[in-house]
Parts: structure tokens; sequence; C-alpha cells
């Protein structure tokens, strides 16, 4: 059975349910969660300075928290603190897309996320260390961006 449509245009229900497969498709897709980015921060408490790690853009939170905690655990066998390496635990995961950025002084480390630019993340994680702690570190602030799979 076609169907008429002004302008001759005719649709047989063939075409007609291969358009709503289409969609139905599409919308699906749509509205299946995406695969995100996850991040993780691991420190050992009091020696933040000392045994830290962060992971960023992995593809589960498990992931990102084990790689952040392996890193910590490397930072602090470099840094003569390998008796505390298996102290070493997630403090941050990330919540939502952005930049994040961490900086530690005495005691402990600012973290944030999700900043719309880099500058504004680091400046941000300065100054909530700064509030909490003493000795904050100013230079190479490690920062990153987890955008993969949020959308921009």
């Amino acid at each position: 059975m076609a169907i008429k449509f002004k302008g001759h245009y005719e649709m047989n229900w063939k075409n007609h349910s291969k358009i709503i497969i289409t969609i139905c498709i599409f919308s699906i897709s749509f509205w299946c969660p995406m695969a995100l980015a996850h991040t993780a921060v691991a420190t050992v408490k009091n020696h933040a300075t000392e045994a830290f790690g962060y992971a960023y853009n992995y593809p589960t939170q498990k992931l990102a928290d084990e790689n952040a905690v392996k890193a910590c655990r490397s930072d602090a066998l470099k840094n003569g603190v390998g008796h505390l390496a298996k102290q070493c635990k997630v403090d941050l995961r990330g919540k939502g897309p952005g930049y994040g950025a961490v900086t530690c002084g005495e005691n402990g480390c600012g973290y944030v996320t999700g900043f719309d630019d880099s500058q504004a993340a680091i400046d941000a994680a300065y100054v909530l260390c700064n509030t909490y702690y003493t000795s904050c570190n100013t230079k190479n602030i490690k920062y990153w961006e987890d955008f993969v799979g949020f959308g921009r």
C-alpha cells in the first residue's frame, strides 16, 4: 500500500519502515551511556609531597584508581618513603568534564576538577591548597583535561 503526499511524493511501507527503524536506532544510540573519561588522584596521608599519583582519561573509574595508586607508590619509592607506598589511596575522583589540577603542600593537597580552562584550574588548585596547607607548590602544578566522552 502506498501513501500519497502533496507534491506527488509516494512512499510505500517498506521505505517507511526503514525510516522508522533508522530513527529508532539513532534514538537508542543517542540515549545510551557514552564512554566517559575517568580521573583519580592518590596520595599518602600527610606525605602528599613525597607520595602522589594521578591518572586521567581512563575508560573506567577502576582503571583510573588503579593507575593513580600505582603512580603514587612509584613516587613514594622514588622519594625515599617506599615503606609508606602501601598506604597510597585515592583522594579524588573527577565527576565531570573539564580541566582539573592539583598542587600539594605540607600535609595535604588542593584538588579541583571541572574548569573551562587549564589556567583557571591551576589557579583554583593553588588557592585551595594555600587556604588549608602551607608551602604549596607554585611551579609545575599538575593539570589534566577530561573531555573524552562528555562532548563539548
